[in-house]
């Protein structure tokens, strides 16, 4: 059990391309903006495909930083990192 500001909870279910509906499950708790959360329960926002592929290619310095500076603007690496969670959990990834 983890117990965190809701936030911190929403950030996460949003940084894995689940919504908090979807999520919710896992809540124990709730006692004002803390929360009680479940880590094991199968609802909870796990690290998917697009978070295993951005830290791969973090480990040999192709960071999401460096990719928007060479390209002069955003370069969607967060929209296709959530894009691959939400293709990964499709098949069970």
């Amino acid at each position: 059990m983890i117990t965190c500001h809701k936030m911190y909870f929403v950030q996460r279910c949003r940084e894995r391309g689940y919504t908090l509906d979807e999520a919710m499950p896992c809540v124990v708790s709730k006692d004002g903006d803390m929360w009680t959360i479940d880590e094991t329960h199968k609802a909870y926002p796990r690290k998917g495909l697009g978070d295993f592929v951005a830290a791969g290619l973090e480990s040999i310095g192709i960071t999401k930083k460096r990719v928007r500076k060479i390209l002069g603007g955003s370069c969607g690496c967060q929209r296709r990192q959530i894009a691959l969670n939400k293709l990964g959990r499709k098949f069970g990834m």
